[in-house]
Formats: C-alpha cells, sequence, structure tokens
C-alpha cells in the first residue's frame, strides 16, 4: 500500500459534523455519531497518491472530508468529493476491491472506518444499511447500470 499520513486534525465536532454530511448517518442521533467518530482513523492522502489498488484485499471504507477521489474500473466512474464514500462494497461482501482510487489532484482528507465498526452499526440500526442500499442504487443508476 502507498504511503498515507494518519492525522488527527479533526476534533470530536468536526468528525460528528463529516458524519452528518455522510447520507447514511444523516439520520443518526449524536451519541451515535459521537461513538462512530470515535472509532475513525483520519488520513491525509497526497496529490494523486493511490488510495487502495483494484484487487486489494482491505477491510475498511473511507468517507471523503475533503478533496477528491479519482476511481477507476470497467467502466467510467464519476469521482467521489465531501460527504461521500468509497471501499464499501468491497468491505461489505468480502471481497477485493474491484476499483483503484486515488487521491483528485488536490489530495483527499478521510475518514476510514474499520469493517467491524460498519457491521456492529448495521446490526443495531438498520436504517443505516438501508441508507447504504440507496446510496448504491443511485450510483448504480447514475453510472446507467439500472433503472426502475
Amino acid at each position: 500500500m502507498d504511503r498515507m499520513d494518519v492525522v488527527s486534525s479533526l476534533d470530536l465536532p468536526d468528525r460528528i459534523l463529516a458524519l452528518q454530511a455522510v447520507r447514511m448517518f444523516a439520520e443518526l442521533g449524536v451519541s451515535d455519531l459521537e461513538q462512530i467518530a470515535e472509532s475513525l482513523v483520519e488520513r491525509r492522502y497526497e496529490p494523486h497518491e493511490v488510495i487502495f489498488r483494484r484487487g486489494d484485499w482491505e477491510d475498511d471504507m473511507i468517507l471523503v472530508v475533503s478533496g477528491e477521489v479519482a476511481l477507476a474500473g470497467d467502466v467510467p466512474i464519476a469521482p467521489r468529493g465531501p460527504g461521500e464514500h468509497i471501499g464499501e462494497l468491497a468491505m461489505l461482501r468480502h471481497q477485493p476491491r474491484s476499483l483503484t482510487a486515488t487521491a483528485g489532484p488536490g489530495g483527499m482528507h478521510g475518514l476510514v472506518m474499520d469493517c467491524r465498526v460498519l457491521e456492529r452499526l448495521v446490526e443495531e440500526r438498520p436504517k443505516i444499511g438501508t441508507a447504504m442500499l440507496a446510496t448504491v442504487a443511485d450510483l448504480l443508476a447514475a453510472a446507467g447500470g439500472v433503472s426502475s
């Protein structure tokens, strides 16, 4: 894996605000968000740094706080920005990454969530799973993969 800078520039209220910007966490109360925020690892990625590669086996997802992430796969994929997440499908499926993710030209600042944290949250709060499915469905629809 390429170099990642682990940082801790966001205090707890800033982490909670970052989580509230993510659709799947928007409905959670402050106490739930505090619990999640405390489990996240904050990282900064340099401009054009590879975040993960297709085929990597990793068990986390990354919430984009600032900057942009370019995704490369078999079909064109829109970049991800603040309030969006990457890596959740491979993490939930316990499969290798299907895309390569690279920090945008200005780099990327993210919060990394371990799979055990998300799995526990989905079990305890089914609304998170429903919101995650809605997000994935929206992404597929935007890519022309599904329609209603």
